[in-house]
């Protein structure tokens, strides 16, 4: 029997971790009810995840402090005295905030979907390490939202798992596509000229990663082994170009995608583990992981955190995960995408990483791509991976 919201914010305890889902999932009823209760505690410490948009209890103050385990831009507006970035890897979130870690939330607050012919419950767009964190946290308090969509897989939820739940219908929060251009398409054709018909890939977030999946339109037989699916990987698996069941961590986007995937037994979602775990990984042939950056050095290192400035802009994410399991597969391959320079025109292929921050070392550069080319730098010495990457800044 649902709950109100009051009944669920007294079922947290003062001085509680309390875990909050992310992405196109963040429980926006839960969190405006953890804003208008915040008498009710001297001290709550809130976690998430990426998110896209603030969170309302950005701007309360006293009693909440947050730890972002992926920054983003939607964390500007938080006071840096009550804002803790804690460096994971994606792949890491089952060990950090499941049973025994040192994350381990008290309580999690997450969206579900309304109960399936079986009454069981489903985590709609986002699993990820959220499975792992509901089955050690003491609370789950769920949001029964009927905008949410019921996937299969790790996030159906039985309804026994879930302590408090609160009947609320509240839009999705949705991920812009943002608009490519005519330097991102050719970044995109030069990553996608990379990928061989029958690899299995995984893309990350963000305007490049999209226009990578427009480039891959006249591929066959391509299998999204990924941590996220997009309106693009949707694309894609309308045109068969994705073939057999996607796999995947993380949902975002719009409505009409959110609308798509409900009971769509194309689309499994997993847990961390699985998504972003190496044993899983290895044992799949041709896996192709694409993702961009912030800048390159001379070596072939990354940096995909930290801007020019020393901001902290983003986080390791699955990125670690993806590229130290495509080059430990059989035929895999690890694909940098970026322009050759940021939208001032300052270069992105640099001397020295900003702040000296190092995403991925040397060694395990791969191909890097510009809208000049492609670097193959596996193999190279470091004078032939200088040579091969000023190339590429144009």
């Amino acid at each position: 029997m649902a709950q109100g919201i009051d009944e669920a914010m007294a079922a947290i305890p003062d001085g509680a971790r309390v875990l909050v889902g992310c992405g196109c999932a963040v429980p926006t009823a839960l969190v405006d009810g953890l804003n208008e209760s915040r008498d009710r505690w001297r001290e709550i410490h809130v976690m998430a995840g990426y998110l896209i948009e603030p969170l309302s209890i950005f701007d309360s103050g006293a009693p909440f402090t947050f730890t972002s385990l992926h920054p983003t831009p939607a964390l500007s507006s938080i006071d840096p005295s009550r804002l803790h970035v804690v460096p994971m890897r994606y792949g890491d979130q089952p060990r950090l905030l499941g049973r025994g870690g040192p994350l381990q939330p008290d309580v999690v607050l997450v969206q579900v979907s309304t109960p399936n012919e079986y009454g069981r419950y489903s985590l709609g767009v986002s699993v990820g390490g959220l499975i792992d964190a509901i089955r050690a946290a003491r609370v789950v308090i769920a949001q029964v939202n009927d905008q949410s969509p019921y996937t299969f897989g790790d996030g159906e939820l039985e309804r026994s798992e879930i302590d408090v739940l609160v009947e609320a219908s509240t839009p999705l929060v949705e991920l812009p596509s943002g608009r490519s251009s005519d330097v991102l398409d050719a970044v995109a054709a030069n990553a996608a000229s990379e990928i061989e018909h029958g690899s299995a890939i995984q893309i990350g977030v963000g305007r490049l990663p999209t226009a990578v999946l427009s480039a891959l339109a006249d591929h066959h037989d391509l299998v999204l082994q990924s941590g996220l699916f997009t309106d693009g990987c949707r694309t894609l698996v309308e045109r068969g170009v994705f073939t057999g069941v996607s796999t995947t961590a993380e949902i975002m986007g719009d409505a009409e995608l959110f609308a798509w995937v409900d009971g769509n037994p194309s689309i499994r979602m997993v847990g961390a583990g699985t998504s972003h775990g190496m044993s899983s990984l290895v044992q799949i042939p041709k896996f192709v992981a694409i993702n961009s950056a912030l800048e390159v050095d001379e070596t072939g290192a990354v940096n995909s955190e930290v801007g020019a400035d020393g901001r902290v802009l983003s986080g390791p994410g699955g990125l670690p995960d993806f590229v130290n399991a495509a080059l430990a597969t059989e035929d895999g391959r690890s694909i940098i995408a970026l322009p050759s320079r940021t939208g001032t025109g300052a270069p992105r292929i640099v001397g020295e990483l900003s702040g000296g921050q190092v995403t991925l070392p040397a060694m395990l550069a791969d191909r890097v791509c510009t809208e000049h080319g492609v670097a193959r730098l596996r193999g190279l010495s470091l004078a032939a991976r200088r040579r091969a990457l000023l190339d590429l800044a144009g």
